[in-house]
């Protein structure tokens, strides 16, 4: 999800593709169309769209989870609801699906992904995002931009908090640039490599 425009800011970069992790609707099409990106994987754990890769993406491969599927379909979670009821209390889950997990370093190989094609990772996977990014080290190095959803508190049982992707993300030398929060728990972040920064 990208709440405001953030348009001018990625147009800076070189985007040359965009591996986005929690598509559901695929809401960003038109974002990323409007500022030319054209190669875009979207995955999602619940796809909604033919053009989605069906992988819930981890920290670790072939772990069976009962996926949450919310009733809103966006707030689907492997997590259990926490905090999320108070903030939401119209948002609840109604089923479960068993799904396995796979790491995106699994998702690059089986897919023949050329590291080279896609330099930004755009991640909204309620509660999970600090796991897909711990299964995907061996190719972050490749990734110049990283769009994030983070959170200030436990909307999710056990969910990372901010300072949590702060601590990972500077070990691959990438520096929060932009954050925006809402006013229930989360917000979004924009992490780019430091060589930007300087």
């Amino acid at each position: 999800m990208i709440i405001y425009n953030w348009a001018d800011t990625i147009k800076l970069f070189n985007i040359k593709g965009v591996i986005h992790i929690g598509a559901h609707q695929c809401e960003e099409a038109d974002f990323y169309n409007s500022i030319n990106i054209i190669d875009v994987m979207w995955i999602d754990a619940n796809p909604l769209r033919e053009n989605v890769y069906k992988y819930l993406v981890s920290d670790k491969d072939n772990i069976e989870f009962d996926f949450n599927i919310s009733n809103n379909t966006e707030s689907s979670s492997l997590y259990n609801i926490k905090m999320h009821s108070d903030e939401y209390p119209d948002i609840y889950y109604t089923n479960t699906n068993k799904i396995k997990s796979i790491t995106l370093d699994t998702i690059y190989t089986k897919n023949n992904i050329d590291p080279m094609k896609y330099n930004m990772w755009n991640i909204c996977v309620q509660g999970s995002e600090l796991n897909a990014l711990r299964g995907g080290i061996k190719n972050i190095e490749s990734i110049d931009i990283i769009y994030t959803k983070i959170y200030t508190k436990e909307l999710y049982e056990n969910n990372p908090i901010i300072t949590d992707m702060d601590s990972f993300l500077i070990q691959y030398n990438f520096e929060r640039i932009l954050t925006e929060y809402t006013t229930n728990g989360w917000g979004n972040a924009l992490y780019v490599k430091k060589k930007y920064c300087l």
